[in-house]
């Protein structure tokens, strides 16, 4: 009897098994990329949002701890990131003297892909020249020319070559800086510091996230817990979904005022420091997908004639990575670019250097 009872719940089990598979295999196959990356999004480990990480700094919001070894893994990479005495992700050798100096956020950072494989890598064999990676995950604009900054109050960078490169969400991230607490005043950018209680809240907030688990390698147990929880709402007579809370919104015409004023200030640093600066712009995955390319409330290709524009009137010259890059460069849901895109971008760079070094 007891025999029986065991082999008919191994049975039991092993349907179950087979239909969970079955399930998740559906899954994959017929959900659209776009709740792909919705999924995706929600689910996905994000570096800077983890304390053992990332540590409060009341100018920049936070910054790289030094001396870190840690993994950055998700869905469709897995990789290490490794920290030097100043908290940039290269090796402490970067750090004697470099000739350039890489300004970025998560495309200079090098998400998703080993640290031999980042940008500031394949340039330095492309060129010959020392390049030190100071890119990092989630800066705009404004904190990667304040970071600057401040590495140049500890450091001689007279002369260096300066890289900055910009994605569609620049300009955004620029104008929310510090939480929206970004002003003009009489043509010039002002600003208040960042808080530490805030940052804090953040980082338990992603320490406590639903969204964790199971739930970031299956796609069956993701959309359950979703179904889950709509069923639960409806019980409760809850007719209205929620809905995350907006953003604040920025004046469009004044987040680009914001920026242009950024640039400017970037320019005029250069100049005081014999800077030779370097700006590239780095297209979305969706702009090889669709033509329209839509990032957050603006159209990218709105974006970046607005940015183009911005350029002209500074006399700088902005390089524009559409050209170069592909689809193919790109994690299909993560948005960043794989081994092939940063070393393109590489190539791209080493075009615009000086003939000689600093």
């Amino acid at each position: 009897m007891i025999r029986l009872i065991l082999r008919r719940l191994t049975l039991l089990l092993s349907l179950i098994l087979s239909m969970a598979l079955v399930g998740e295999l559906f899954c994959r196959l017929v959900m659209p990329l776009d709740k792909k990356r919705v999924r995706y999004m929600a689910t996905r480990n994000i570096f800077h949002m983890d304390e053992r990480n990332v540590r409060f700094d009341n100018e920049l919001g936070y910054v790289i701890r030094p001396g870190i070894s840690a993994k950055l893994n998700n869905e469709e990479f897995r990789t290490s990131v490794s920290t030097n005495s100043q908290g940039f992700r290269d090796d402490e050798e970067s750090l004697k003297d470099p000739s350039i100096l890489m300004c970025g956020d998560s495309f200079g950072f090098g998400w998703g892909v080993n640290q031999n494989s980042c940008c500031d890598k394949y340039l330095e064999a492309l060129s010959g020249w020392h390049t030190l990676n100071m890119g990092v995950p989630g800066y705009g604009t404004l904190q990667e020319f304040l970071a600057l900054k401040k590495f140049a109050d500890k450091n001689n960078i007279r002369g260096k070559t300066v890289i900055f490169l910009m994605y569609p969400n620049d300009v955004l991230d620029t104008a929310g800086y510090g939480s929206g607490s970004i002003k003009i005043y009489d043509g010039t950018i002002s600003y208040s510091n960042f808080d530490l209680p805030a940052f804090n809240d953040l980082m338990k907030m992603y320490r406590t996230r639903s969204c964790r688990g199971i739930y970031q390698s299956s796609y069956l147990a993701y959309l359950l817990k979703n179904a889950g929880k709509e069923f639960k709402a409806n019980l409760r007579g809850k007719k209205k979904r929620y809905t995350a809370p907006e953003t604040a919104t920025v004046d469009e015409k004044m987040k680009y005022r914001i920026f242009a004023l950024v640039i400017d200030e970037i320019k005029k640093f250069c100049l005081r420091e014999n800077l030779k600066p370097v700006f590239m712009w780095i297209p979305s995955v969706r702009h090889y997908e669709d033509g329209k390319a839509k990032f957050g409330n603006d159209y990218e290709d709105t974006v970046f004639a607005e940015v183009k524009d911005i350029f002209i009137k500074a006399g700088l010259p902005l390089i524009d990575l559409t050209d170069r890059l592909r689809h193919k460069d790109y994690y299909l849901l993560d948005g960043h670019l794989k081994p092939s895109g940063q070393k393109k971008m590489a190539i791209r760079i080493n075009d615009f250097l000086p003939e000689t070094k600093p």
